[in-house]
């Protein structure tokens, strides 16, 4: 159940109403068949190779422990062998999480919203997701992205950047003269890098830096190592 709703986003009906023949496994490509969906909507949900397995694995059991083999049988049954009411599917996932320890504020249909935001994430297309989802108009869809601006605010702040090592210079004998200790740019003051000159014009760490990158590439270059004495 947990499993279903991380990987295929579906909603508490959807997933109540699932029948083995719903299960589409295929070679090249696997889905999920929901046949009333939201407003009686048809749709399949592609599915991915680590979920493929889940559902050979889950069909495969079924065989072995002689479950109803009928295509048309659901796969969420009650003891009396009906489909699983959606309260109860509601209540089982409120003991699964129970049990973990999780506050229980948490329900079902979080499934959904975890599959919508990393979906969206991995694939930065909101029409995929708008498919995935079954939902009838994309701003439904759109509010997924203001859960992932935060993300997209992080990654434009360091976009064309490097991991930066820490820069820190020795305590020069001379004025004239700073050698490569450590690494962090605060610490990169006018003067020589490994003997070799460096722009004083270069007012902001950032420029700093960039200044010493330059100039620790070349020493490399010349001589396969910087002096760190």
């Amino acid at each position: 159940m947990i499993q279903l709703g991380l990987f295929t986003g579906l909603r508490v009906n959807e997933m109540r109403q699932l029948k083995i023949d719903d299960i589409h496994i295929r070679e090249s490509h696997s889905s999920i068949f929901v046949k009333n969906g939201k407003g009686g909507r048809k749709r399949n949900v592609w599915i991915n190779a680590e979920f493929k397995e889940i559902c050979e694995e889950f069909l495969r059991l079924r065989e072995r422990f002689r479950f109803d083999d009928n295509a048309d049988a659901f796969i969420f049954v009650s003891d009396a062998g009906t489909t699983l009411l959606k309260r109860a599917i509601q209540k089982s996932f409120k003991r699964c999480v129970k049990a973990t320890g999780l506050s229980e504020k948490y329900s079902i249909h979080c499934l959904r919203h975890t599959y919508a935001t990393y979906l969206l994430k991995a694939s930065r297309n909101i029409k995929l997701v708008k498919e995935q989802l079954g939902h009838s108009s994309i701003k439904t869809t759109e509010i997924y992205i203001c859960l992932i601006k935060e993300d997209t605010r992080e990654a434009l702040k360091n976009l064309y950047k490097v991991e930066r090592p820490f820069i820190k210079l020795s305590k020069p004998k001379k004025k004239s003269c700073y050698r490569l200790k450590h690494i962090t740019c605060e610490y990169v003051k006018p003067g020589t890098i490994g003997r070799k000159p460096y722009n004083q014009d270069c007012s902001s760490p950032e420029e700093r830096w960039e200044e010493v990158v330059r100039i620790c590439s070349e020493i490399i270059a010349e001589h396969g190592s910087i002096d760190t004495k």
